[in-house]
């Protein structure tokens, strides 16, 4: 491929084929003879430095924490979501099941897998406000540290939800194969489950935003571009699904198979959402491990 070259004498340009690169040339303008430059000599593109971050390598440190143990706790989350989501399918199949078909170990199986959901659950929303704690020294840019400061308050109101629903399980877990306004201990525990549901709604989308204002600073265009979407899609998808559930269990009998689709599809959605979670949290953890400085 020819390459073009400047003669030194007549400041003509002239193309000279890459073999004879190095080599003496003579200029068709002016016929000077002059060493054509080699291909090392050709100037090299500058390095492409990026910009500084705006944020100290302390607070850069506390956000790299506070993701290992965000990472934890979401994966905790995950396992009471798919513990909750086996307890409806359960009870799902207990309710199309012919009269008398039931087992002893399916009559037993729900209680056990939601006070297994239960525990996970406890430790997970444990560990999120100790991960939002962590992160509270975040960087002030990008209003990341207001961010990460909110987290950590739902995260607290949603374990103190957590914990005064937990007198209502007992209830809850008698309640499962029922038809919705039964009885009013049923009305209880969906009265927990939805207070609960909502504070980690908001707390859900609070952290995805904390994790898109971690991305621009990080100058990750591509992954804050995914966290404003799961914090935008995810209150979306949950509203409308939990819209359309009241919609049926208002205008009439909710037959319990219906029922407990629509919870099993709640929770279904919840697990799309938190998985999302923990892909950004663990790309957020491997980029600040790359530019966070080892301490000395």
């Amino acid at each position: 491929m020819p390459v073009v070259v400047t003669c030194p004498a007549c400041r003509q340009k002239a193309r000279v084929p890459e073999a004879m690169l190095g080599q003496p040339v003579t200029c068709p303008a002016c016929a000077a003879t002059f060493d054509a430059p080699a291909a090392t000599d050709a100037p090299a593109d500058p390095p492409l430095v990026p910009p500084p971050l705006p944020a100290d390598a302390d607070s850069l440190r506390a956000a790299k924490a506070g993701a290992g143990v965000q990472l934890l706790a979401h994966t905790l989350y995950l396992v009471a979501l798919a513990l909750f989501g086996l307890v409806c399918l359960i009870a799902l199949g207990e309710a199309i099941r012919p009269p008398g078909a039931q087992g002893t170990l399916v009559s037993v199986m729900p209680g056990v897998l939601m006070m297994a959901g239960f525990v996970a659950l406890f430790v997970a929303e444990l560990l999120n406000v100790i991960a939002c704690g962590v992160s509270e020294p975040a960087p002030t840019a990008r209003s990341a540290r207001g961010w990460a400061v909110a987290a950590r308050v739902l995260s607290a109101f949603e374990l103190l939800q957590l914990i005064l629903w937990a007198g209502w399980l007992p209830l809850f877990i008698d309640a499962v194969p029922h038809r919705f306004g039964v009885d009013i201990g049923w009305i209880h525990s969906l009265s927990g489950a939805v207070a609960f549901w909502l504070v980690d709604l908001a707390r859900l989308t609070v952290l995805a935003v904390y994790w898109r204002a971690m991305f621009l600073i990080l100058y990750d265009r591509r992954a804050a571009f995914m966290a404003r979407r799961v914090a935008i899609a995810g209150p979306v998808a949950q509203v409308m699904l939990a819209l359309a559930w009241l919609i049926f269990a208002t205008l009439g009998a909710m037959p319990d198979d219906l029922w407990l689709l629509g919870a099993t599809g709640a929770l279904a959605v919840q697990v799309v959402i938190v998985l999302a979670g923990i892909g950004l949290v663990a790309r957020l953890r491997r980029r600040l491990k790359a530019v966070v400085p080892a301490e000395t």
